[in-house]
């Protein structure tokens, strides 16, 4: 698996968008239950580490595996900031 954002690999074919909203314009593939909550996005001060555990808990845990397909994952936070690209 592979991770990025819109900027850089918004045209990869295997895309899916894991982020609660997409850019105007996108036509690629969602995967909404990836996507964090909006109480978990407004945290903007949490460290990569709390990010991380609250992530964790309240998205991946109540996900079944998601086979093997290989597919990229993007996120909307970007570079510098704790989100979900990072976990």
């Amino acid at each position: 698996m592979e991770t990025s954002n819109f900027s850089n690999s918004g045209s990869d074919p295997r895309a899916v968008a894991i982020s609660r909203s997409q850019p105007r314009g996108w036509n690629g593939r969602v995967y909404e239950k990836l996507a964090p909550s909006g109480a978990l996005i407004r945290l903007t001060k949490l460290s990569e580490a709390e990010y991380t555990r609250r992530y964790n808990e309240e998205v991946l845990s109540k996900l079944d595996a998601l086979g093997k397909d290989a597919i990229l994952l993007f996120a909307g936070g970007g570079r510098g900031r704790a989100c979900a690209e990072n976990v």
